[in-house]
């Protein structure tokens, strides 16, 4: 009774085991220069959309999606990569995309962020003039009502809570 339950024990790891290490995915027997233009198109298409792809060319051949060109950093790199993947039709990625080391192509997104939020400030700067008109209001009706000693006295007849 204690070697069987032994033995099923140690079974246990090897049924876990999965013998089969193949990918998931179908691949086609045709070989379509139709849906291989029809992937480089889309691929285009989403790439002349997306900022920091300008210099990214696209090649498919048989399913295979070759990325050649710079990008602006490394994620920019990892999220074309995933990007093509999740089209219909890929069967592998050949992503020979390079990060760019060129100063102005990295400082430009930088710079036209900071041009952004120069223009939000003066965007604002009316909104904080309202509030700035609305708390001097607030504050000169504040000192106003504190120099009326009629208001006071009748409030607080008593000396000394009227110093206070």
């Amino acid at each position: 009774m204690k070697s069987l339950l032994i033995l099923l024990l140690l079974s246990f790891p090897v049924s876990a085991q999965d013998g089969t290490a193949q990918p998931t995915g179908t691949i086609e027997v045709e070989d379509s220069a139709q849906q291989d233009a029809a992937i480089a198109v889309r691929l285009r298409d989403i790439l002349s959309e997306l900022e920091g792809y300008d210099d990214v060319t696209v090649t498919v051949s048989s399913g295979i999606v070759s990325l050649r060109g710079t990008a602006l950093d490394g994620e920019a790199i990892s999220r074309l990569g995933e990007l093509v993947s999740r089209v219909d039709g890929v069967v592998t990625i050949e992503n020979e995309v390079k990060e760019t080391t060129d100063v102005v192509q990295r400082l430009n997104p930088a710079i036209e962020r900071f041009v952004t939020r120069i223009k939000q400030a003066v965007a604002f700067i009316p909104l904080a003039l309202v509030a700035l008109v609305v708390f001097a209001l607030i504050v000169f009706a504040g000192f106003a009502l504190a120099r009326r000693k009629q208001l006071w006295d009748g409030l607080a007849p008593n000396a000394f809570i009227a110093d206070i």
